[in-house]
């Protein structure tokens, strides 16, 4: 049950992308950070 929380708050935080990539949660995380700043990922 935790983890549909933590993919539902990944999808909201992707925004419609999130919408768009409904894979494996690895996917949707791997995706999301690809969105993120470089300067963001440390």
């Amino acid at each position: 049950m935790q983890e549909n929380s933590i993919n539902e708050h990944i999808n909201i935080a992707m925004g419609p992308v999130g919408l768009i990539t409904t894979g494996s949660q690895a996917e949707q995380i791997f995706i999301g950070r690809e969105l993120l700043p470089k300067n963001s990922s440390q």
